[in-house]
């Protein structure tokens, strides 16, 4: 399979029988897939009779805690639009990031509307004023904004689309997605510019006005983030690269990697495990250039630990020794435990851990490989990720089996207490376990328990970064903290 975020791309597409040439080769090689027999239709988010699960996971899954989180605040991509609505007061535009509301008379005053104000999902695909109420389509649901100035959906069927017909009409270098209009003013939406106001009195077509500025410029399938040199980063698939400095607007890397599938902060520099290889930033010559002790291929999850750094790509486990001002010693492990698709490391000293999607969950002593799989202590061969807890224990996440907890004797027990069985990344870090899924995100207790994360920008989470305050969670729809006040702590 792919690396990084192009996992869950792929998996979607090969399990509805669908091909995506131009997907597969934007993130390198492809696995193939698991026997006929183990591949089922995908199930839908949260689903407790998601196949594979055994009778005691499914309970589990449906009884995740209510005990919940919520985001304090949420940083998405408004530049790919959908739709426009324009009323007496206000301009209402639908984007892949949520609604928005620009007031008349100038247009500039800005209201975000997200998850965090009663959408099911940031992904909106139209809204319209009825009588002087706002509604809105989203890809799953039927949002009306109420007094409360909060939206309230309910579930819809997918019926047929809502957008218009596209047009080969273009502004700013991007295809016109919808206009709208009175008699003073004109608006244009893009896919990937945001909205421009064409008013004939602002200079119009010559001279139109941009009035989106997203929160989060690089793209909204957000698949690392990291913190280095004082900034946040954020690595997005398909939309490069973006920074924040003390806490400011973040702002796109020029000339930064565009498919990015971790970061990894060392002393030595900040390191991206991206389609085009292993990059690094420094201070001393702030771009990224290429690490030449690795192959020009993909190179899909980053571990940091002890002045060591490990990266895996499809048929390598490479492993470099940092030296401040000197080139890093490199040793590199071709098909460990035979296996031809590797998916993600994780390191604690001398623990390592790798996961693959055919060899499942394998553990590097430092001389040797032991997989855990089908064949042995896994219900599946498919891992997607691996997180290192305390005392030895591995976390493994599976494709479609959800978390599995291996013991340092080499056993192995499903965890109960995940939202999803489709799982796509873990972090372990004090606060316990983190866990992302196709349908959603829990802190879990590492045991049986866990606590959901709320009004997420969209349930597809693949990137985890915790401080000793907030954790950052990445989603395909945008970028969500959550305040670790009251997070419980061990496992």
């Amino acid at each position: 399979m792919s690396p990084g975020p192009c996992r869950s791309a792929l998996v979607r597409l090969a399990l509805a029988g669908l091909a995506s040439a131009g997907l597969a080769s934007a993130c390198g090689s492809v696995a193939e897939p698991e026997p006929a027999a183990d591949r089922a239709p995908h199930a839908a988010p949260n689903e407790a009779t998601a196949p594979g699960a055994s009778a005691a996971g499914r309970a589990a899954r449906a009884s995740v805690s209510a005990e919940a989180w919520r985001p304090e605040r949420t940083w998405v991509d408004t530049l790919d639009v959908e739709d426009l609505a324009l009323g007496p007061d206000a301009l209402w535009v639908a984007s892949r990031g949520g609604i928005e509301r620009f007031d008349a008379p100038d247009f500039a005053s800005r209201r975000h509307y997200t998850t965090a104000d009663g959408l099911d999902t940031v992904s909106a695909v139209a809204v319209r004023l009825r009588a002087g109420q706002v509604e809105a389509l989203t890809e799953t649901g039927h949002c009306t904004l109420e007094p409360s100035d909060r939206f309230r959906c309910t579930p819809r069927r997918p019926g047929p689309s809502t957008r218009p017909a596209r047009s080969a009409e273009e502004l700013a270098g991007h295809r016109v997605t919808a206009r709208a209009a009175d008699g003073a003013h004109a608006f244009a939406a893009t896919a990937g510019a945001g909205v421009w106001d064409v008013s004939p009195g602002t200079g119009g077509a010559e001279a139109p006005r941009r009035l989106t500025a997203s929160d989060l410029p690089c793209g909204a399938h957000v698949s690392a983030v990291a913190e280095h040199a004082g900034a946040l980063w954020v690595g997005t698939f398909h939309g490069g690269v973006c920074r924040s400095d003390d806490g400011g607007p973040f702002v796109r890397v020029a000339d930064g990697p565009l498919l990015v599938n971790d970061l990894a902060s060392t002393p030595d520099g900040l390191y991206a495990a991206t389609s085009d290889g292993l990059l690094v930033w420094r201070a001393a010559a702030p771009h990224f250039e290429r690490v030449r002790e690795l192959p020009a291929e993909p190179v899909n999850r980053l571990a940091y630990t002890d002045g060591t750094l490990y990266a895996t790509s499809i048929d390598f486990l490479h492993r470099l020794r940092l030296r401040a001002g000197a080139t890093p010693r490199h040793t590199s492990w071709q098909w460990p435990a035979g296996s031809h698709s590797l998916q993600a490391v994780a390191a604690r000293g001398s623990e390592v851990w790798l996961a693959s999607e055919d060899r499942g969950a394998i553990r590097f002593d430092g001389r040797g490989f032991r997989a855990f799989d089908a064949t042995t202590a896994l219900p599946t061969s498919w891992a997607v990720d691996v997180a290192l807890g305390a005392n030895g224990t591995a976390y493994v996440a599976t494709l479609r089996h959800g978390v599995w907890r291996i013991a340092p004797d080499g056993s192995a027990a499903e965890l109960p207490g995940t939202p999803d069985a489709w799982t796509l990344r873990l972090a372990a870090g004090p606060a316990g376990l983190w866990i992302g899924t196709q349908g959603g995100a829990v802190l879990h207790d590492g045991v049986g328990h866990g606590e959901p994360l709320l009004e997420l920008p969209d349930g597809r989470v693949h990137a985890f970064f915790a401080t000793d305050t907030r954790v950052l969670v990445g989603t395909e729809g945008g970028l969500a903290a959550y305040p670790l006040a009251g997070a419980r702590h061990g496992r």
